[in-house]
C-alpha cells in the first residue's frame, strides 16, 4: 500500500486538496491507522497557530521598521537601471523554416499527385451550314460552349 505524500496530508489536515485528490487521500486514512494519526497531529498544529496570538508590544515600532523596510527597498529599485537593453527580434526561427518548408512539400505533392481531370467534351448548341452547290463552297458555323 502506497502511502500519500506529507504535503498531501498536511493539505488534507487543513481542507485544502482538491476535490478529487481529498477523495483520494480520504479513502487511504480511513483505512490506514499511521496516515490518520499524522493527519490529526497536522490538525492539532493548525489549531494551535490558530489559537496563538503574537505577542507585539509596541506597534509603533513595528510600523516603523516596516516604513524603513519600504524605504530601503524602494532606494535599492532606484540604483537599478531603468531600462532593459532588449534582444532584437528576430522573425527567424528554425521551427517556423520547417514548419513553412513542410507545408510547401505538402502542396507540391498534392498539386502532382492530384489525379488526371478528364476532358469535358464539347457539346453543340447550335448548327448552321450554308451549301452552295455551283461554286463548291461550303460555310459551316458550329456554336459549343
Amino acid at each position: 500500500m502506497s502511502h500519500p505524500a506529507e504535503q498531501d496530508l498536511a493539505l488534507y489536515a487543513t481542507r485544502d486538496l482538491t476535490f478529487f485528490s481529498r477523495l483520494t487521500v480520504d479513502r487511504h486514512v480511513r483505512n490506514c491507522p499511521a496516515c490518520a494519526e499524522t493527519v490529526a497531529e497536522y490538525r492539532e498544529i493548525t489549531a494551535e497557530l490558530a489559537n496563538a496570538t503574537p505577542q507585539i508590544e509596541d506597534w509603533d515600532i513595528l510600523a516603523a521598521e516596516m516604513r524603513a523596510n519600504i524605504s530601503l527597498g524602494l532606494e535599492a529599485g532606484a540604483c537599478l537601471p531603468t531600462t532593459v537593453s532588449e534582444a532584437p527580434v528576430s522573425w527567424f526561427s528554425p521551427r517556423l523554416a520547417v514548419a513553412m518548408a513542410s507545408l510547401m512539400i505538402l502542396a507540391a505533392a498534392g498539386v502532382a499527385l492530384r489525379p488526371d481531370q478528364p476532358k469535358p467534351t464539347p457539346t453543340v448548341l447550335a448548327q448552321q451550314s450554308v451549301k452552295v452547290d455551283t461554286e463548291g463552297v461550303t460555310i459551316t458555323n458550329v456554336y459549343m460552349e
